[in-house]
């Protein structure tokens, strides 16, 4: 819906600082917001927003399995 008004950088960095805020942890927004960035781009080659929930389950996946001790 932003891309349409705003254009697609403006709805990419908006949307990924949207997400990124969404984590809460100050720790991980940076991170977060180029993670953002990535899905924004694989959504935006693919169409879909299928890739993307496998791409963020896949790192949520990756985060737990490395943040257990």
């Amino acid at each position: 819906g932003l891309t349409t008004k705003f254009g697609v950088s403006v709805a990419l960095v908006s949307s990924s600082l949207i997400f990124s805020l969404s984590h809460i942890a100050v720790s991980v927004i940076i991170p977060v917001f180029i993670s953002g960035i990535l899905l924004g781009i694989l959504y935006i080659k693919t169409r879909s927003i299928w890739p993307c929930l496998a791409a963020h389950g896949a790192q949520n996946i990756l985060a737990l399995t490395f943040s257990v001790p």
